[in-house]
């Protein structure tokens, strides 16, 4: 039986939505709560070793909870001018955690969310398709926290070697880069996703094979990946026609993004497959949304899923905490 957990989910306006028994009862954020009316969430964290504490990216800076998403407070920092797309927290040293803003821009904190710095990375000022560039993911190496790794849509992938003190350009065609992941199995591989290819690679960035989503998935669009607590190899990418698309799916690879198969959803997404949040807590326990509010919810490990009964508003990111 899965773990007694909080789902929390980001809107797009309606700020955060959280329930306590799977979907069946909603609450969602609102002034008296700490978020003000209309708050955009792009991306929710919960910290590694207190998962009462969460972090909420918005449309007007950070944001974060110590009590499950209950309540929030909006600090005054760096990140107050920025929309945060992104977030990561070191899992070994929680204090030490990265930010990913509008304009392409990375912050880093040392001491748990309070300051930021933010990185010298260069980022172009326009890009095409959404006009200013955005940082999308944001990832840390489980096996060497030295290495970091950063996809901005639409400028391409950087890489720091030393904790975010200085940053590379990597060498990959596509620079809508969307999401990056590193599995720590056997082989470590570092998989790194764009709007419409997938890039892997063995030795740590040396070389690259590249999967494209045109000729080998179902759909042209990938937005977003999970690998699943326990297992490293296991990797699962949502997918769909397009953003926000009519319809979507789940990928699912077994061997850390070398071969994939599709993963069956009822009923049907009725848009592109958006987020997956997973948890060490409990490594089969999963959930899966769609762009405009389908929830998916599965108990081993991703095998068979199951439709939340409750439907809500555009959703861009989603977390289930231990209760």
């Amino acid at each position: 039986m899965a773990v007694s957990n909080t789902l929390l989910v980001g809107t797009i306006g309606y700020g955060v939505f959280r329930s306590e028994n799977d979907g069946k009862d909603w609450e969602r954020s609102n002034f008296t709560s700490g978020l003000p009316f209309g708050t955009r969430v792009y991306y929710l964290v919960s910290h590694p070793q207190k998962p009462e504490i969460i972090f909420a990216g918005t449309d007007f800076g950070l944001a974060r909870s110590d009590d499950g998403g209950k309540r929030w407070h909006v600090g005054e920092n760096a990140l107050s001018n920025f929309s945060v797309w992104a977030l990561t927290i070191d899992q070994d040293e929680p204090d030490v955690m990265f930010a990913g803003t509008s304009q392409g821009f990375l912050f880093r904190s040392m001491d748990g969310g309070q300051h930021w710095t933010k990185c010298p990375i260069d980022v172009a000022e326009e890009c095409v398709n959404v006009g200013v560039p955005r940082t999308t993911s944001v990832t840390i190496d489980p096996t060497n926290k030295n290495n970091i790794w950063m996809s901005i849509e639409v400028d391409g992938i950087r890489r720091s070697v030393d904790r975010g003190d200085t940053w590379t350009r990597v060498d990959v065609k596509n620079t809508d880069g969307h999401d990056i992941k590193i599995s720590a199995g056997e082989p470590h591989t570092v998989l790194i996703l764009t709007n419409s290819d997938l890039y892997t690679s063995t030795d740590d960035g040396e070389n690259w094979k590249s999967t494209s989503s045109r000729d080998s998935f179902p759909y042209w669009f990938c937005r977003s990946m999970a690998v699943q607590p326990g297992h490293p190899q296991n990797i699962f990418m949502g997918h769909g026609d397009g953003a926000p698309g009519s319809t979507g799916m789940l990928l699912r690879s077994r061997d850390s993004g070398d071969t994939w198969d599709t993963v069956p959803l009822s009923p049907e997404p009725n848009s592109s497959m958006w987020s997956i949040a997973v948890h060490e807590a409990d490594p089969n326990l999963m959930y899966a949304n769609s762009v405009f509010g389908y929830i998916y919810r599965s108990d081993d490990g991703g095998e068979n899923w199951n439709k939340l009964s409750r439907e809500l508003s555009e959703i861009r990111s989603l977390i289930w905490v231990p209760t």
